[in-house]
């Protein structure tokens, strides 16, 4: 019993030892964005004046040094995509935590794509590198997803056993570069667009999502966004959408949101949709599109604060 016991020691230590060694590089290019998802630690020490928090359809509607030259504010994008806005909940608190001053204008995505929360854990790979000892305070969230294991957070480098890719990557501080259908190959303050193309749009996605409406407690996640910010300006942006799109959505639950709790809706499209050659497919807009965005946040922000 001795033997065995000392043997299963040295085993251990062995083991424990390999995966410690194996979680030093991961450790030491920790603070690097290895892809366009996982910026949280570019968060760190954030300055900006204003912060746009949203999914994917924040990140590619907004372009920060457009609105800084028109408002003279700078911006950070606070966005994950994956249509759950219950994980930007957890990425406000976080940049709550390492924010260097209050924001001044807070803007929130606000529309159909933003009010759903999944079972899954959606692009997980993304978020290993800040699993263990729960680096950025996501535990208690993933816990209730599909793919959450507790040991990922507590032993080394036992999280890539199912993405060994990623170890690579995170290991060596490979950056996975934006696909060419972005302008830019990696997020600027979380911006980064899509290329005009003279593609005509294809079909429409689910329009039961964006017709539909919803009950109460699916907005209560934009709610605590909002109420993680007393001291600064709060704004709901609804983001530009195509126009076959826009003639299906269902405003009334919005506007009525946002006429409950006292703050204003920007409908950056202003109802109407934005036409094909502004919009990358229907949900997003491409960088002819984010530039108009942009100019009508500034103009919209300009007569809100003077009224």
């Amino acid at each position: 019993m001795r033997l065995f016991l000392k043997n299963l020691t040295i085993a251990l230590g062995v083991l424990a030892t390999i995966l410690i060694a194996l979680e030093l590089p991961i450790f030491f290019n920790r603070m690097n964005p290895n892809s366009v998802h996982t910026d949280w630690y570019d968060l760190i020490d954030c300055k900006a004046e204003s912060v746009f928090i949203g999914n994917s359809r924040a990140w590619t509607t907004i372009d920060p040094e457009r609105f800084y030259q028109c408002t003279g504010h700078t911006m950070q994008i606070i966005a994950q995509d994956g249509w759950n806005s219950a994980i930007l909940v957890e990425k406000t608190n976080y940049f709550r935590r390492v924010m260097k001053s209050e924001p001044k204008y807070v803007f929130i995505q606000l529309d159909p794509s933003m009010l759903f929360t999944r079972d899954n854990w959606y692009n997980k790979q993304h978020f290993l590198k800040y699993l263990l000892w729960d680096q950025v305070g996501i535990q208690s969230f993933a816990s209730e997803l599909q793919g959450y294991k507790w040991w990922e957070f507590y032993i080394p480098t036992t999280r890539y056993f199912t993405y060994p890719e990623q170890y690579f990557k995170e290991a060596f501080g490979l950056y996975t570069p934006l696909s060419e259908k972005f302008t830019n190959t990696r997020k600027i303050n979380g911006y980064c667009a899509y290329q005009n193309t003279e593609e005509k749009l294809q079909r429409l996605p689910d329009k039961n999502i964006w017709e539909n409406g919803f009950e109460e407690d699916a907005f209560k996640p934009i709610l605590k966004i909002a109420q993680s910010f007393p001291e600064s300006e709060i704004v709901f942006l609804f983001c530009p959408i195509s126009e076959p799109l826009q003639a299906v959505t269902d405003f009334k639950q919005f506007d009525s949101f946002s006429k409950k709790y006292g703050i204003p809706l920007f409908d950056l499209s202003g109802r109407k949709g934005f036409v094909d050659e502004l919009m990358f497919d229907h949900t997003h807009v491409n960088l002819s599109g984010s530039i108009i965005a942009t100019e009508t946040l500034c103009q919209k922000l300009e007569n809100f604060t003077h009224n």
